[in-house]
């Protein structure tokens, strides 16, 4: 609708009370489009389609995280378990 991904993704966060001059388009007055904007934040906050994005990538972002650390703690423990069998041997 022409907004950026970034605004799209901050609409939902805001406060009601939050000053929407940044959606407002050239020559358009803030008092017109203000009712306009709460019925979208509205039907944005209820089905959750703008949060959804975000929320996919930080989970995806956990997994993988916790996945790298993982084989990290495998590797290290083994390197450790192979020092320390030489060393006794």
């Amino acid at each position: 609708m022409g907004h950026s991904s970034y605004s799209r993704l901050l609409v939902p966060f805001m406060p009601r009370s939050a000053p929407t001059c940044f959606h407002a388009g050239v020559g358009e007055a803030n008092s017109e489009r203000q009712p306009n904007i709460r019925r979208k934040r509205l039907s944005t906050l209820r089905k959750g389609s703008a949060a959804r994005p975000a929320m996919r990538d930080l989970g995806i972002l956990q997994i993988v995280s916790y996945l790298h650390a993982l084989i990290i703690h495998y590797f290290l423990a083994n390197a450790l378990a192979n020092d320390s069998l030489h060393r006794a041997g």
